[in-house]
Parts: structure tokens; sequence; C-alpha cells
């Protein structure tokens, strides 16, 4: 409920709105939060989970139980829908922690066009499905997203060498490769 409060009065403060919002869902714990919390606030923009440990089906299970029972917490029931969750397991690669080259092609993507870093189990996932939503239509070009970065620094050094080969030609100095 309070990362909620938080972007929505950041988003007010910056008079900013958006029509989406993608975040991981793996424990589902970020994505139940989020969704309540926004539908308990008023904010009605579609909360798209992009799957990082199990199948789409598998998740949205998951989710529902946990925001249920959030809700249940915070003394809103009102505040969930079960059809308002929604997982995608299309950029999963085979399971928690295991890479695939959409989410390759992501990371090397955000680092060279945003000088963005995501890591590979999460955010990096993330992101490929946010991609894979705006090319599909299920988010329409021109969309205004929130896209939740859950950080995930950590995770870059335990997959430091395949990272370095994907990396490689990022014109990390600018002063170099203007």
């Amino acid at each position: 409920m309070i990362a909620a409060e938080e972007i929505l009065a950041q988003a007010r403060a910056l008079d900013l709105a958006f029509d989406a919002v993608v975040c991981p869902t793996g424990s589902a714990l970020t994505h139940a939060g989020i969704l309540v919390g926004l539908r308990a606030l008023g904010e009605t923009a579609p909360v798209h989970g992009i799957c990082v440990r199990r199948d789409a089906g598998s998740q949205e299970t998951r989710v529902r139980k946990v925001a249920s029972e959030l809700a249940a917490m915070i003394e809103r029931p009102e505040a969930f829908d079960a059809n308002d969750v929604w997982a995608f397991d299309g950029v999963l690669a085979g399971g928690y922690g295991r890479l695939n080259d959409a989410v390759r092609e992501t990371i090397a993507l955000a680092a060279r066009r945003e000088g963005l870093l995501l890591d590979p189990v999460y955010t990096g996932k993330t992101m490929a499905g946010l991609i894979d939503h705006v090319r599909s239509g299920v988010i329409p070009k021109g969309s205004r997203v929130l896209f939740i970065h859950t950080g995930g620094l950590p995770a870059i050094f335990a997959y430091g060498d395949q990272l370095g080969s994907w990396l490689s030609d990022v014109p990390w100095d600018r002063r170099k490769n203007p």
C-alpha cells in the first residue's frame, strides 16, 4: 500500500499518468501488493506481471491468493478482483534464473540505449516481457507504462561472464566513442 501511495503521489506531483504497469512476478508479493494498493487508491491501469519463476497459470493462482489475503488484511476486499490478475510467461526461459535470447537482447538493448543495467533474473525478464507486450499489441504502442524496477544489481555479478560477452560492444566510455 505504501509503495502504491508513493507511486501515485509522485505521478501527481509530476503531472504524469500511466496506461499500464509492468512488474516482475515471482513470490507474488510485489505483483499482488502493487495491484491491491493501486486498486485501493482508485487506480485502474492494468498491472501486468512478468513471470520470473513459474508458468503463467500457476503464477496467476498464486497472485490471486496473495492479493485476496492482502485485500482482507487491509480491510479492503473490494480492492481486489481476480479478473485483474495477468501474468505472462513468454520470456520465462525454462525457469528461475535461466536465460534466453529475449532476455539477453533486452539487457543489451537497455544498456546500449539507456545506460540501464538490468539483471537476468528479474528486471531483464520483466523488461523483455514489456517489450513483447508492446510488439504483440497487448500494450499498445505509445502507451505510458510504469515499469517497476525491483533492483537486482547483485545478481549481475552472478552472471558476469555471460553479461560481459553480451555487452562487450556497448560504448561505456562516451569520450572514446562519441
